[in-house]
């Protein structure tokens, strides 16, 4: 919860911010997004932090988000991918007209994830890592947004390498 921060993405942003997507609940994720929710009057979506260490209990969504959900605009669609594995309620955002998938924490550039149980799972992320390939299905996605790195190209490429790597 760095002001800076939060004042530098409502100076990104250009425009009054009506969401706030969380993919998870981890500390370096979520502690700031109630702030700038109530700076900028957004709604703040995602899913409940589950029990256990390294959680962002204060995390309190106003709209919780399932697998499905659909944010719609004039002008972009949104749905929300539920992927576990690295935290049980991490999402992934999928905007089909930019052919964007934003994937938090699920795939990240350069590395590889943490898995850490009870509430990290090799098999849901595995599990994850088949939804999301299902979504990049013969190039429908032309580039990957992940919360750390850069931006990856060749979405389905990339997802079946760390499959594959985590096999």
């Amino acid at each position: 919860q760095i002001p800076s921060h939060i004042d530098a993405i409502q100076a990104a942003a250009g425009a009054p911010i009506a969401w706030i997507l969380v993919t998870h609940t981890h500390p370096d994720h979520s502690p700031a997004a109630r702030q700038l929710a109530k700076e900028t009057g957004a709604q703040l979506l995602g899913q409940s932090a589950p029990g256990g260490r390294h959680q962002d209990q204060t995390f309190k969504p106003d709209r919780i988000l399932e697998d499905g959900d659909s944010l719609h605009t004039d002008e972009f669609l949104l749905t929300a991918l539920h992927t576990p594995g690295h935290a049980s309620n991490h999402l992934c955002y999928l905007h089909g007209e930019q052919r964007l998938l934003f994937t938090g924490d699920h795939v990240i550039n350069g590395s590889t994830v943490v898995i850490d149980p009870p509430d990290g799972s090799m098999a849901d992320y595995l599990d994850s890592l088949d939804t999301l390939s299902a979504a990049c299905g013969s190039d429908a996605i032309r580039f990957i947004l992940p919360a750390h790195g850069h931006v990856m190209g060749a979405a389905a490429d990339t997802i079946a390498r760390l499959k594959a790597h985590r096999l």
